[in-house]
């Protein structure tokens, strides 16, 4: 039993050495209008809920509370600083108000 033992795309006897690190995606370049233009989804929807929040006049402990999650995350959200799950989404845009569509459409 020299050979290696599969386990899916990784063989036993292999070090970090072998294994390649994933590039970080980066921001999508968009041409309009002849130039190209970066946009970071991230921090275009970090503005897109602040925007919002501001529209209605509440501080981050209160959209904190109102989605469940900490402010320290919702800072972060705004920052464009973490990438949000599907249900963190869900939370904020229930929250402030809004659907997903629409917080994605601001942003």
């Amino acid at each position: 039993m020299d050979r290696p033992v599969s386990f899916g795309t990784w063989r036993a006897g292999w070090s970090f050495e072998n294994v390649q690190k994933i590039p970080e995606r980066q921001p999508q370049k968009i041409v309009s209008g002849g130039k190209i233009v970066t946009i970071n989804l991230k921090h275009t929807l970090g503005e897109a809920i602040k925007r919002e929040r501001s529209l209605l006049g509440i501080p981050q402990e209160e959209l904190a509370r109102r989605s469940g999650l900490h402010r320290s995350y919702i800072s972060d959200l705004e920052q464009g600083a973490v990438n949000p799950s599907v249900a963190s989404i869900l939370k904020v845009a229930d929250a402030l108000q809004v659907t997903v569509a629409e917080l994605f459409g601001k942003a």
